[in-house]
């Protein structure tokens, strides 16, 4: 969406964030995480195999050293993610 349109319909745009769902990293499967519009079958993949190589994620920023994780995507991620 180009800035022109957004500024177009901002105003009739309202955001609650704790209705956000955030997703297990610790718990969730590859079918479950791929729904999430930001995360393709081989970014999932790459974070469950980092999962099961250091067991359980302590923090969300430790999914930053899976494989094909980059700092933007992470940064579009780290909102809907918990290990909780």
């Amino acid at each position: 969406m180009d800035s022109t349109r957004y500024n177009g319909i901002i105003e009739n745009i309202s955001i609650d964030p704790g209705k956000i769902r955030k997703i297990n990293i610790n718990t969730v499967s590859i079918k479950e995480f791929t729904k999430h519009p930001y995360i393709e079958f081989y970014v999932a993949k790459s974070i469950l195999n980092y999962r099961n190589e250091i067991g359980t994620f302590t923090d969300v920023n430790q999914i930053r050293d899976a494989k094909l994780i980059y700092n933007e995507l992470f940064i579009k991620l780290e909102p809907y993610m918990t290990v909780k």
